[in-house]
């Protein structure tokens, strides 16, 4: 059977994107969908797939990946040998080497016979079936383990969508905790009597943020938070995202999604994902 296979890695956001357009893939072209979840890539997600989710995508190993005679790669060359200088991952780059004319840095296109079709990329595919991408996201189903967390502090917070949502990424993006700060206070200034409830990786900004505007943030009391392997540098590749880190972070977005998100920054992919989910009808 012919197989659209999703190169996963990096963040969680960054998976669920473009796993999400290899799901509208298969939907469309009755492909199977098939991916390769890393879980050896210390600032990605040390936790395999079905330590976080239910939903059942069939998997292949890097060494499956590299023995397929017949594939096609799409994908760009340039963040190929990134994977492989950063992160060590060599399997794509060797798959090109050995096969040169399989890369193809270009839009998927639907018609193509190749009977393995390779996709990596952090996005949305972007000539791929956006519904069927927001349907995928809107199903993903977490285990057991971490629904049961996102069921009671849901209801021990009181979350809803009379609740302000926040994302306060502070280990990227190069922005202060001002940037959130000054967006609280501008809400504020309209409603005095609005809650917030944080979503954030950086336990400075969670305790900033949770003193500046006391009674008013609604925050999880064991959120795990991201750390620095060298405290003396900067967060580039200087983080750990273990198995427990990865499956808390799923327990935050699903609880993000559960409210009004409105503070966040931009370029953020996981609350990117949490307001697709929150519009779940």
């Amino acid at each position: 059977m012919n197989r659209i296979i999703n190169y996963t890695t990096g963040g969680l956001g960054n998976r669920l994107r473009p796993l999400s357009s290899a799901y509208a893939i298969s939907k469309t072209t009755g492909r199977e969908l098939v991916q390769y979840w890393d879980s050896e890539v210390t600032n990605g997600s040390l936790a395999k797939f079905e330590e976080l989710f239910e939903n059942n995508i069939k998997s292949i190993s890097a060494e499956e990946l590299v023995a397929l005679n017949s594939y096609r790669i799409y994908s760009d060359y340039g963040i190929i040998q990134r994977l492989e200088s950063k992160y060590k991952l060599s399997t794509l780059k060797s798959m090109v080497d050995k096969n040169p004319s399989s890369l193809a840095p270009r839009n998927f296109s639907p018609d193509d016979s190749e009977e393995n079709l390779i996709i990596y990329c952090n996005n949305f595919i972007s000539n791929t079936n956006r519904e069927f991408c927001e349907e995928f996201l809107q199903n993903l189903s977490p285990i057991k383990e971490i629904q049961e967390k996102i069921d009671s502090e849901c209801e021990q917070l009181g979350l809803n969508k009379n609740i302000i949502g926040i994302h306060a990424r502070g280990t990227d993006f190069n922005v202060d905790v001002s940037f959130y700060i000054n967006q609280i206070n501008a809400l504020l200034e309209t409603n005095s009597e609005l809650k917030f409830f944080l979503s954030t990786d950086d336990a400075g900004y969670e305790k900033t943020i949770c003193e500046m505007f006391d009674g008013k943030i609604l925050n999880r009391k064991k959120r795990l938070h991201l750390e620095k392997v060298n405290s003396d540098a900067g967060w580039d590749y200087n983080f750990l995202i273990t198995k427990e880190k990865s499956q808390d972070s799923v327990v935050d977005l699903f609880l993000l999604s559960k409210t009004n998100i409105q503070i966040y920054h931009p370029n953020s992919t996981f609350c990117e994902v949490a307001k697709i989910i929150s519009n779940k009808k």
